[in-house]
């Protein structure tokens, strides 16, 4: 059975970010702060090893 831990975080930090959209706070910079924190609460994949792994390694050919 899996865990609900890692959608609950997902799911709160979108509402979240349309709470404080709504509130007048800058989506462009609100957006991707909400991304990290519910990246590294879910509990998956080890984000910076992710993050590398997908988009640097086609930098480095």
């Amino acid at each position: 059975m899996r865990k609900a831990g890692p959608m609950f975080g997902i799911i709160l930090f979108l509402v979240r970010l349309m709470y404080l959209a709504y509130c007048g706070v800058s989506v462009l910079i609100l957006a991707p702060c909400c991304a990290v924190l519910a990246a590294v609460l879910s509990g998956g994949a080890p984000v910076m090893a992710t993050n590398r792994q997908v988009f640097m390694e086609p930098l480095g050919g």
